[in-house]
C-alpha cells in the first residue's frame, strides 16, 4: 500500500487506467449508486412526504458518488459530468460544510468514538469554515 498521498494517487491513477473497465459489474455498481432506491431514513417521516424527499436524496447521493470519482475515472466509465453537476456538487460541499460546521460534535461522532475523544481530552473540532 502507498505510504504517501502522491504515491496513492499513482496507484488510484494506475488501478483506474490500468485494472477498471466500463464492465456490467461497474455499470450495475454505477446503477446502484445513482439510481437505487433510496429508503425513507427516518420511520416518523410520513410516507407522503417521502417522494419528494427521495428525488432530492436521490440527486443528493448521485451527485455525491458520480462527483467524487476521479475525472479520468467517469470518463473510462462513459459518465456524463457537466459543469452544472460540478457547480451542484459544489453546492452539495459547501452546505456538508456548513451543517458540519454547527453541528455539535457528539451528533458527529458515535458514542464509542465520542468516549474516546473525551477521554483523551483531544479537541472535538480541528476543521474550520472555508
Amino acid at each position: 500500500m502507498p505510504t504517501t498521498l502522491s504515491q496513492f494517487e499513482e496507484y488510484v491513477q494506475e488501478m483506474i487506467v490500468a485494472r477498471l473497465d466500463n464492465n456490467d459489474a461497474s455499470r450495475s455498481l454505477l446503477h446502484a449508486f445513482t439510481f437505487g432506491e433510496v429508503e425513507r431514513p427516518w420511520k416518523f417521516l410520513p410516507h407522503s412526504l417521502w417522494p419528494v424527499g427521495r428525488h432530492i436524496a436521490r440527486q443528493v447521493l448521485k451527485t455525491g458518488a458520480i462527483g467524487s470519482l476521479p475525472a479520468l475515472l467517469r470518463e473510462k466509465l462513459n459518465i456524463d459530468w457537466t459543469q452544472q453537476d460540478e457547480r451542484l456538487l459544489l453546492r452539495l460541499k459547501l452546505a456538508i460544510r456548513t451543517i458540519d460546521h454547527y453541528t455539535p460534535s457528539k451528533l458527529l461522532h458515535d458514542q464509542m468514538a465520542y468516549a474516546a475523544v473525551r477521554a483523551s481530552r483531544a479537541p472535538l473540532r480541528i476543521r474550520s469554515l472555508p
